[in-house]
């Protein structure tokens, strides 16, 4: 694990001596940065770190909606990062094994976003892309996403938001007293913030690509879902994370606020009484709190049905083409099932006592994590398309990585690809296929869960920590270089290709359509394919449509 709390990993170098601190210009406001830059290059960056983007959270304000930001300072200071909303740390260490955060502090007052920026020209016009950490809506942050080298090679605007996370984000009562999905509404309002200001950083409001990585891949399809992120961004990338797999909202949340609140000692006998006793309590207690209860979902507390943000069943809003129609680049890793969602978010310890004896149990257990009630019919289908007669024990569990892959992610991302495209939008889809070579995980495991971000983000491109450095090989370099094309090329132009008139990739990344089924494998040699895993998409469509009725009729978004 090479997770630091102190020692620096030198995402990027700091300002060279000499050179002038930037200042941009925001009304009344002078927001001062630092010049950073990108490994091995000498073109500045000009970094905004921890602007705030809505008024903290904090006091009588938890559990509500986000706040309009007031009046900014008339000097305000962004040249430090800000602290991470609050969250188990513990759990993010493990999470985020081989991230570097600058700070691990917790604070609620922590709806700041990160700016990077390679112009100070006001009318630049650049491509803004808007990254929505993950982490199971519990864990991560803004800052362990340095922007400067998507600022250096690719000559865009990289934003990263931090948001409300745990409880603290998503606890839901059902009623007024706690109606739930903070965290998307910050996202959301940080969203209109970048709409109103960005020009001033060199951006262009109307080219606002909003990105992510499973949780924030997941809150971008849920943008996609929500009649009030109508306006606010003009396409989408998401990654290992979308909003009709089965775990991406939090079914009953009232139990699990009542959950909440018994462990902490808190009455739930009214929601009112529940909730003014909450506020009373530390975030670090809230945050720490044990839930060891039956049937825990992988995510306790998540993005909810609220009639607001979120009108209906993801799954029900996608079957029914229920979405903005917006152009969209999507996909998966090979196993996103392999290790780390085993290890981190379903069981750390299955993987190491895993038998062919255990395959039915462990897959009851993870589908009544979201679909209560007697499901063994299911469990029964599920068995006889993966394990069929299979008596080996590694076999076993690696057809369980794959029951998880093909379920939470694969089934998922196809499905909303095909609908989007049927209803008129443009779609890009992928297959992250590259097992890094500084894998620590078994060597049965594919590109695993979150495997590609290192890649998508550009850290070949910075400098490595001293104490831990990953050997990125020449070839891996090369590989975020692509990627990082591929995805600026989408925010720019709404095609990873390019520009028409300007100098394409190769290869050429053909849309995604219901009759070829184009998609791209991204690899070290990168290809273009048709029909992935068709079988497997078709038996998971089947069992994912019946968890839910479609509706009578369709509303337009």
């Amino acid at each position: 694990m090479f997770f630091k709390l102190f020692t620096p990993i030198a995402l990027f170098t700091l300002c060279c001596s000499g050179e002038k601190p930037p200042e941009v210009e925001m009304g009344y406001t002078y927001v001062s940065g630092k010049v950073v830059h990108a490994q091995n290059s000498s073109k500045p960056v000009y970094a905004f770190l921890g602007v705030p983007y809505a008024s903290p959270p904090v006091g009588d304000l938890r559990f509500s909606y986000p706040k309009r930001l007031p009046p900014m300072d008339r000097e305000f200071d962004a040249t430090n990062h800000p602290p991470l909303c609050p969250q188990d740390v513990n759990i993010l260490e493990k999470a985020f094994s081989n991230y570097y955060f600058p700070r691990t502090d917790i604070s609620e007052d922590c709806l700041y976003l990160n700016i990077y920026t390679p112009t100070l020209d006001k009318s630049a016009e650049l491509a803004v892309m808007v990254w929505i950490h993950g982490g199971a809506f519990m864990n991560g942050g803004a800052s362990a996403y340095d922007g400067s080298a998507y600022a250096t090679y690719q000559n865009v605007i990289f934003v990263a938001m931090n948001y409300r996370l745990g409880a603290l984000g998503f606890l839901c009562t059902e009623d007024a007293n706690a109606p739930g999905n903070y965290g998307l509404l910050d996202q959301q309002i940080a969203l209109r913030w970048i709409k109103s200001n960005i020009r001033h950083f060199g951006g262009d409001p109307s080219k606002v690509t909003i990105f992510g990585e499973s949780a924030g891949g997941m809150s971008v399809g849920l943008h996609y879902l929500s009649r009030h992120s109508r306006g606010v961004f003009e396409r989408g990338i998401a990654e290992s994370g979308f909003a009709n797999t089965p775990i991406a909202y939090t079914k009953n949340p009232k139990k699990w606020a009542s959950v909440l609140a018994r462990e902490l000692g808190c009455p739930d006998e009214s929601n009112e009484d529940l909730i003014n006793c909450l506020l009373e309590k530390p975030a670090n207690e809230i945050v720490h709190a044990k839930l060891d209860v039956p049937n825990k979902p992988v995510i306790v507390f998540g993005p909810v049905v609220d009639g607001y943000f979120l009108p209906d069943d993801p799954i029900k809003l996608t079957f029914s083409s229920l979405f903005h129609r917006k152009d969209v680049l999507i996909g998966i890793n090979n196993h996103e099932g392999g290790y780390s969602m085993l290890k981190t978010r379903i069981s750390p310890d299955l993987a190491a006592q895993f038998s062919v004896e255990m395959f039915e149990p462990a897959l009851n257990q993870m589908i009544s994590s979201f679909l209560p009630g007697d499901n063994q019919n299911i469990v029964k289908k599920i068995t006889k398309e993966y394990l069929l007669d299979d008596k080996d024990d590694l076999n076993a569990l690696v057809k369980l990585t794959e029951v998880i892959g093909d379920s939470f992610f694969l089934t998922p991302a196809v499905t909303f690809v095909k609908l989007l495209t049927a209803a008129g939008g443009k779609s890009f889809l992928y297959e992250f296929q590259h097992r890094p070579s500084f894998a620590t995980s078994p060597e049965w495991v594919g590109a695993d869960h979150g495997d590609e971000e290192r890649f998508v983000i550009g850290f070949p491109l910075m400098v490595q920590n001293e104490e831990s450095p990953i050997a990125y090989t020449t070839e891996e370099v090369q590989l975020a270089r692509t990627i990082m094309t591929y995805w600026a090329n989408f925010a720019k132009y709404g095609d990873p290709n390019g520009d028409q008139d300007g100098t394409s990739l190769a290869p050429h990344w053909q849309p995604y359509n219901v009759d070829e089924q184009y998609y791209m494998k991204l690899d070290v040699t990168s290809e273009l394919s048709q029909n992935l895993k068709d079988d497997r998409v078709v038996f998971w469509t089947d069992i994912l449509a019946s968890l839910v009725s479609t509706p009578s009729t369709k509303d337009e978004l």
